[in-house]
């Protein structure tokens, strides 16, 4: 009888474990964003702001963004890896010719912090995004 009872408590912890962790790692939603260019200091102030939308279909992941003074508009797709908590998104401008790259976000409950180079970054630069869950529309 014990070891059912032991038994149970087990896989009861597990299945805990497991939903907490997925809780954790629903992606979904509006964020803030806030971003450094590729050499410049995230002690400065940031070098762009907007907002994003992370959107789930299947087993990827749709980004779209607006950020910049004049409003630059990217999408994206992307794979989440729950054994790492990283994100990893190729992204483009949503205007032809534009700018294309990539970025890793490391998933930090409603926060992801990114690291992102394009195509036609200066020097391998690496730029800084940081998206922020937000009740954002």
């Amino acid at each position: 009888m014990k070891k059912r009872q032991l038994f149970f408590l087990i896989i009861g912890s597990i299945l805990s474990f497991v939903h907490e962790g997925y809780a954790q790692t629903n992606l979904e939603g509006n964020y803030k964003v806030k971003g450094w260019n590729a050499g410049v200091s995230t002690t400065t102030p940031p070098s762009y702001t907007g907002r994003a939308n992370i959107k789930k279909i299947g087993n990827t992941y749709r980004l779209s963004w607006q950020v910049g003074a004049a409003v630059q508009a990217f999408g994206g797709v992307g794979l989440y890896d729950p054994k790492t908590n990283v994100l990893s998104v190729s992204f483009g401008d949503l205007k032809e010719g534009g700018v294309f790259g990539i970025v890793l976000y490391k998933v930090k409950g409603n926060t992801l912090e990114g690291e992102w180079a394009t195509y036609r970054t200066q020097n391998n630069g690496i730029g800084i995004e940081i998206l922020e869950k937000s009740a954002l529309k």
